[in-house]
């Protein structure tokens, strides 16, 4: 999920699983380093990956 989301969305987030063990259905999204219009779409882009794998 982590590698499809990158390589798909343009969207970098780590596996909950680095921080926990037990938070392997987790993911992990940083924020610090963007603007508001970068984080603008995000949201979409989270829909549309979603969506293309039929869990809309």
């Amino acid at each position: 999920m982590v590698r499809a989301l990158a390589r798909e969305q343009d969207v970098a987030v780590l596996p909950g699983s680095l921080f926990t063990p037990s938070d392997e259905r987790y993911l992990r999204f940083s924020f610090a380093a963007l603007e508001e219009r970068q984080l603008g779409g995000l949201g979409a882009r989270l829909r549309a990956f979603g969506e293309a794998r039929g869990s809309a």
